[in-house]
């Protein structure tokens, strides 16, 4: 073989090795990209964390109350008791509004008589101090001899005597020789001419009324608690009406006084149910009206508010309204999502695909292993949980 067919066949094998070192490289590189595939399909994870937001809803119904449960087609009938009694009430008060006056001052005095002959007095007969204030008494008297009687006063004049010198009234009307032996003394003032007094308002009357009326309600919800060996409710609940009859007032708009009394008579009528009814038939309807996806909440913190809307004493038998307040949320569910929209998305993006439901708060999205940035391609690698 000459030199130069050696050279050629060593430079044909050369380019035959190199060819097979990339082929085998390419299917290393190849194996290893689909094993990196296998492995990043297979144990690749995102789960996703929904907080579901809650949404107030509300449900108004009537309700036939009654010892029968009977009641109007359509309407929803449950037990209970139905009391009907007349009640009657009363209470003493104080006017809060008070007002200045200017009038005659009164009180009472003593009169002296140590002349050896009584003393007849008529009413109006003047006493006078020594600065000059006049009294007049209020009705007749004979004064003893040797003794004293007393006898009411009033002011000639109105406004304040805060100037009378009270320590010796003179009686003008007498001769002046018996006025020495005949005189007033210990002026007692029971009325100033110059003074606050209470009024009465009709925001008193108002006000005291609402304090009876409100006695006699807790006095009757006393009465309604009296347990009844054939109605022993779970939940129980007392719904009570008072309606006023007649209203008596010692006093009227304007009246000077310090105390009043206010009588109060009312027709009580009361009922006593089993709110767990209310509360299941409540959560039966709201629970129809969801629908598929949703759940109604009722929890001890939301509330249902009660109107008595008709009574009647013949049949004892009551309508009431149940206006509830409670929250729809989103039920735990997660086939309400199609996971096969979420696949291969990023955060973002999966975040974006939540926005569009109004009911939910929150969502965390959390991937595995860590440097997995999208969500897998297979439908049961994205975990969908719920936080309440």
């Amino acid at each position: 073989m000459t030199g130069t067919s050696a050279k050629h066949c060593m430079g044909h094998s050369k380019v035959k090795n190199s060819l097979y070192r990339n082929i085998a490289i390419s299917f290393i590189v190849l194996s290893v990209a689909i094993a990196g595939t296998v492995f990043y399909v297979t144990f690749s994870w995102a789960t996703i964390v929904i907080v579901p937001q809650r949404v107030p809803v509300t449900d108004e119904f009537s309700v036939t109350v009654g010892s029968s449960g009977g009641g109007e087609l359509n309407r929803l009938a449950i037990p209970g008791r139905v009391i009907v009694i007349e009640l009657n009430g009363d209470g003493t008060y104080n006017p809060t509004e008070k007002r200045h006056i200017t009038r005659k001052a009164s009180g009472t005095i003593t009169i002296v008589n140590t002349s050896s002959q009584d003393q007849p007095l008529r009413a109006t007969t003047r006493l006078l101090t020594k600065n000059n204030v006049l009294f007049r008494t209020g009705e007749f008297v004979s004064v003893p001899a040797g003794g004293s009687v007393d006898v009411s006063v009033v002011a000639d004049k109105q406004g304040s005597i805060e100037q009378a010198d009270a320590s010796r009234l003179t009686i003008p009307g007498l001769w002046s020789g018996l006025q020495e032996k005949i005189y007033g003394t210990k002026l007692r003032i029971e009325s100033s001419g110059d003074e606050e007094v209470f009024i009465m308002s009709q925001e008193d009357i108002d006000r005291s009324k609402a304090l009876v009326l409100d006695k006699l309600k807790k006095k009757f919800a006393l009465l309604m608690d009296i347990p009844d060996a054939g109605f022993r409710p779970k939940r129980p609940y007392t719904l009570i009406d008072v309606a006023e009859k007649d209203i008596k007032v010692s006093h009227k708009v304007g009246d000077e006084t310090d105390r009043f009394t206010v009588s109060l008579a009312v027709e009580a009528r009361g009922i006593v149910f089993d709110e767990q009814d209310i509360i299941d038939e409540l959560k039966q309807r709201m629970q129809a009206t969801l629908g598929p996806g949703h759940e109604f909440i009722f929890s001890q913190t939301d509330l249902i508010f009660y109107t008595l809307e008709s009574f009647d004493t013949t049949t004892h038998e009551a309508v009431i309204s149940a206006r509830t307040e409670g929250a729809k949320i989103r039920s735990e569910d997660t086939s309400q999502f199609n996971r096969a929209n979420l696949t291969g998305l990023t955060k973002e993006q999966v975040m974006q695909y939540f926005d569009v439901y109004d009911d939910i708060d929150s969502v965390n999205v959390r991937f595995y292993p860590f440097w997995v940035q999208r969500t897998p391609m297979l439908i049961d690698h994205i975990h969908i949980l719920f936080e309440k």
